[in-house]
């Protein structure tokens, strides 16, 4: 498990959040799996228990909402590039569940961008089943979110189906 005293060595790495967004993460309950590699985090999968939120780029564009007391939310999954094509993703995401089914949770959700193909796939792999469209449309300073419809959950389950079938 990623502890505070890591945060220092995440906020030296290419793509890190902001500073203090991490420490927030720990302050609200939040736990984060890692993989390190020779003494160097290579990335991590971060899981939060009673709410589930994600955000659009500030903490004013974030949604939220309340999760059962048998569910995780799992986000955040990232693999520094310096480290990505070495099989560190599934492992790192494997190790989350096995974590969260020890601790009593018996589901997890996540929000994966549609376009993000490669966490998709592993999800699948995983046996992650999708159940809806997030949708966020932006017009000036105004953005709206919400559910997708149940044509467009269809139309990811046949994307799923199509991947699978692939192989």
């Amino acid at each position: 498990l990623l502890e505070p005293s890591d945060i220092p060595h995440l906020e030296t790495r290419p793509y890190s959040l902001p500073a203090g967004a991490y420490q927030r993460r720990f302050e609200a309950g939040h736990i984060a799996l890692c993989a390190v590699v020779d003494g160097v985090i290579a990335g991590y999968n971060w899981a939060a228990f009673s709410h589930a939120c994600y955000m659009f780029g500030t903490d004013e564009q974030m949604i939220s909402f309340p999760l059962a007391k048998d569910t995780a939310y799992v986000y955040d999954f990232f693999v520094f590039e310096d480290f990505r094509g070495r099989g560190i993703g599934p492992v790192m995401k494997q190790h989350m569940y096995e974590h969260l089914k020890k601790e009593g949770y018996r589901r997890s959700i996540s929000a994966i961008f549609f376009t993000n193909s490669v966490s998709l796939k592993l999800a699948l792999r995983l046996g992650g089943k999708p159940f809806g469209l997030d949708h966020a449309y932006r017009i000036g300073p105004w953005r709206k979110s919400f559910m997708g419809t149940r044509k467009e959950a269809d139309r990811l389950k046949l994307w799923c189906r199509q991947f699978e079938e692939a192989g």
